[in-house]
């Protein structure tokens, strides 16, 4: 599978992220991020920060420019019900899931990532920040990343 990842110069109207990652032909985000430190700390999280590809850079009257990128990186997401389904080696990072930012999980292996995110119906895991703690961390470090 290929993620598709999009810059933009100058981030506003309805583009609020500076990069936007989606799988290829999706029009749904898997992530987005609000600076390139916050993306080049996630993109080393999953393991792509060397495999980013640029295929398109474009002027934009709106943006500055607009810059894609390719990267051949499985990035399959699926919810967990106990900590006992998390594999040891999985690093722990927030998430945002059905809204809320939680603690999630990434474990990596050769050709991708699994991102496990709580059920939200598993009370004892689905713990959401309070929504100011949620503004600041997603204004810094985007939708998903790792925990500081």
């Amino acid at each position: 599978m290929r993620l598709v990842i999009t810059e933009v110069g100058t981030p506003w109207l309805y583009r609020k992220d500076k990069y936007t990652v989606s799988h290829f032909g999706s029009p749904f985000h898997i992530a987005s991020f609000p600076s390139e430190t916050a993306f080049k700390r996630f993109s080393k999280l999953i393991g792509i920060d060397k495999k980013l590809e640029l295929v398109s850079h474009e002027p934009s009257v709106d943006y500055g420019y607009i810059k894609v990128y390719h990267c051949h990186h499985d990035f399959v997401d699926a919810f967990f019900w106990s900590l006992e389904e998390v594999p040891p080696k999985a690093i722990r990072c927030k998430g945002l899931v059905n809204g809320s930012l939680v603690d999630c999980y990434i474990v990596n292996n050769a050709t991708g990532t699994l991102f496990l995110k709580p059920n939200p119906n598993a009370h004892n895991l689905y713990r959401p920040l309070n929504g100011a703690d949620k503004e600041a961390f997603v204004r810094k470090w985007g939708t998903i990343n790792k925990v500081e």
